[in-house]
């Protein structure tokens, strides 16, 4: 099996500390990503995201720095394996650079 990584850098209008929190909060990842979430920010805890349409995904947190780095499993539905996700946060300007 053949395996890609995939990166993305944005910048967005939000502090570090609110980025970590949309990352690492059930309501937050609410807010913006999902239909349902439910999150054990701790390293070893568990992370779910769910969709109306029926997709979801699950994982484990593996290492969280706050306000600079989340970094997780995302296994979704009917995938053959987990994926590592890392996303980094750093302070730009009135802003956040997020690379994931």
């Amino acid at each position: 099996m053949t395996t890609q990584a995939l990166e993305f850098t944005r910048e967005i209008d939000a502090a570090p500390a609110e980025a970590f929190r949309a990352w690492t909060r059930s309501m937050a990842l609410r807010e913006w990503l999902c239909d349902v979430a439910i999150a054990d920010a701790r390293p070893g805890g568990r992370v779910y995201f769910g969709w109306n349409s029926g997709y979801w995904a699950a994982g484990e947190f593996s290492a969280l720095e706050p306000d600079r780095r989340v970094a997780f499993t995302w296994q979704g539905k009917g995938e053959p394996g987990p994926t590592p996700v890392e996303v980094t946060l750093q302070a730009s300007g009135d802003g956040t650079s997020i690379h994931l």
